[in-house]
């Protein structure tokens, strides 16, 4: 019996989610990461700590490209308006795992005392990280504007995204303010827990049969479609 695709893509987001909260878990006591202003204090407890800091790296480089086939997945089931915030998602996760991987690159091959070249890393990493972010967060806003537009969704979910795409969008001042650092406390669960939802929702789709699926997508649009539209009616005024 074939394995809906629906069902992989789920199975990605909920991998992603688990290895990014992984690769925070290794961050823990080391100073700096992530941090404008304090590379060197990154550098050093990085060197410190660089089991840790490897496999940090390697937890975000693989979870982030786990959302690749789960944006692959929502474009599937949420058909061609979801095509856009998908792709760009898709687009964000090979972005971010470039600079995830940096902080490997770090502790393994630069030259023990090359500081102002790991620094010089670590302050990329951070940039990519913060185009992540930035980049994510518009994807998450068109992905949300294509679940409202579904019936076999929760109304709640493209409200809840819309929130943390907002949330997450703002980080992207963590490249050259500590306050939009602190923000990724809110941000990071907020968009993590929205993946992780959308990722059971594609599972359950995978599991209904197809005959009622085809049923629930003759229903009317939830309203929340609606008010949409009109925002985006009004923008192109």
């Amino acid at each position: 019996m074939p394995v809906e695709p629906n069902f992989i893509a789920g199975r990605a987001g909920v991998a992603a989610v688990g290895l990014m909260a992984l690769g925070v878990a290794f961050l823990r006591g080391i100073e700096g990461a992530y941090r404008p202003g304090m590379l060197d204090r990154w550098y050093y407890a990085a060197t410190q700590h660089d089991t840790a800091t490897a496999w940090s790296a390697w937890c975000f480089t693989l979870g982030v490209l786990l959302l690749v086939p789960w944006a692959a997945g929502l474009a599937r089931a949420l058909g061609p308006y979801s095509w856009p915030g998908a792709a760009l998602a898709a687009v964000a996760a090979m972005l971010s795992a470039v600079g995830t991987l940096l902080p490997f690159v770090v502790v393994t091959m630069v030259p023990h005392g090359e500081a102002a070249i790991g620094e010089t890393l670590l302050g990329v990493a951070l940039t990519f990280d913060s185009l992540f972010n930035l980049v994510f967060g518009v994807a998450m806003v068109l992905l949300c504007f294509a679940m409202a537009r579904d019936p076999q969704l929760p109304m709640w979910l493209p409200a809840y995204g819309l929130v943390a795409s907002v949330l997450t969008m703002a980080v992207v001042s963590q490249a050259w303010s500590p306050v939009g650092a602190d923000l990724v406390l809110l941000a990071g669960p907020a968009w993590l827990g929205w993946v992780a939802v959308t990722s059971w929702q594609l599972q359950r789709l995978s599991s209904e049969p197809s005959a009622a699926r085809r049923r629930s997508s003759d229903k009317k649009r939830v309203p929340l479609a609606g008010v949409m539209d009109s925002s985006l009616a009004a923008v192109a005024k």
